[in-house]
């Protein structure tokens, strides 16, 4: 009885054996090919523009300024950032204290009531771009309660932690170094 490799070398005219080199070859480079792929999937760690995509929410925040660490957002900030798969984010951070307007209707608070919201809030929206070699995010900001960062292109150092995400905005809104930390959310 002759076996499927003699046929072929039968009716190939090659010399009995050499279909089953060539088949052999064949699947060791197969195999060899396919397992640095395999290894690769298995372990590969995602790239920060991966890893900064999704809902995150504020857990602390501070400024360093004239060698202070200032509270601008309170004790207790709260507030979410939140990046997306196309490049857009959206973003807001408030103190978890904020004053209630006495009139019970926003467009009719007194100045202090105004100042409190301005200086106990900022919110925010616009583009993103991840640079992974030297771990920031460049936002690009379309619109933002503090007017003068609209159009304006604002530059944040990232680093991961679990799911913490670490920022550091050296130049924030009032004009300190800005830490903030953030929770993954989903």
């Amino acid at each position: 009885m002759r076996s499927s490799t003699d046929e072929v070398c039968r009716q190939t005219g090659r010399p009995s054996g050499t279909a089953s080199r060539v088949a052999m070859t064949v699947a060791v480079l197969a195999t060899a090919l396919a397992m640095p792929v395999r290894a690769q999937s298995g372990n590969q760690v995602p790239s920060l523009g991966e890893q900064l995509v999704g809902t995150w929410s504020v857990e602390s925040q501070y400024t360093e300024q004239d060698g202070q660490k200032i509270q601008s957002f309170g004790a207790n900030p709260k507030g979410i950032l939140v990046y997306d798969d196309t490049g857009r984010f959206v973003g807001l951070v408030q103190n978890s204290q904020m004053p209630l307007f006495a009139s019970g209707n926003r467009m009719k608070g007194t100045d202090a009531e105004y100042k409190a919201v301005a200086q106990s809030s900022i919110a925010y929206y616009g583009k993103y771009t991840v640079d992974e070699k030297a771990a920031r995010v460049t936002m690009h900001f379309e619109g933002c309660t503090f007017p003068n960062w609209d159009g304006q292109d604002q530059t944040r150092n990232l680093s991961f932690e679990g799911k913490k995400l670490n920022m550091i905005i050296p130049v924030n809104s009032t004009n300190g170094m800005g830490h903030i930390v953030l929770a993954r959310v989903k």
